[in-house]
């Protein structure tokens, strides 16, 4: 199944597929092939395809008792824009999260709670 939605600034399409009742699995946000639970608290990551940026997330979440429970990569092409789905054990606070989007690789960090 695709939804998509679009408003005058940007769109959106989300593909998934059920392949048991309870088992169900997003495989595309925006043309990103990435595949994840829609569950419990995600923090979507646009950014550079640069080396450290893994790395520099998870130290962030770790230095604040923050555990990752799935980290999802894609990306389009070796060195363009990356995707992450990152399930996380609880919500990010707000300086958390304005700290991410600090970086210069990253684009867009936005957090949410399905």
């Amino acid at each position: 199944m695709t939804f998509r939605a679009a408003s005058e600034r940007e769109e959106t399409c989300v593909s998934a597929t059920l392949f048991s009742e309870k088992n169900q699995r997003i495989v595309s946000v925006n043309n990103f092939r990435v595949e994840f639970k829609p569950e419990g608290n995600l923090i979507y990551v646009i950014n550079k395809d640069v080396p450290g940026v893994v790395g520099k997330v998870g130290t962030i979440l770790g230095d604040r008792e923050i555990n990752i429970a799935e980290y999802n990569l894609a990306r389009k092409a070796s060195g363009g824009k990356a995707m992450a789905i990152i399930t996380v054990d609880s919500p990010l606070d707000p300086e958390t999260l304005s700290f991410l989007r600090s970086f210069k690789e990253m684009e867009e960090v936005k957090q949410v709670r399905l």
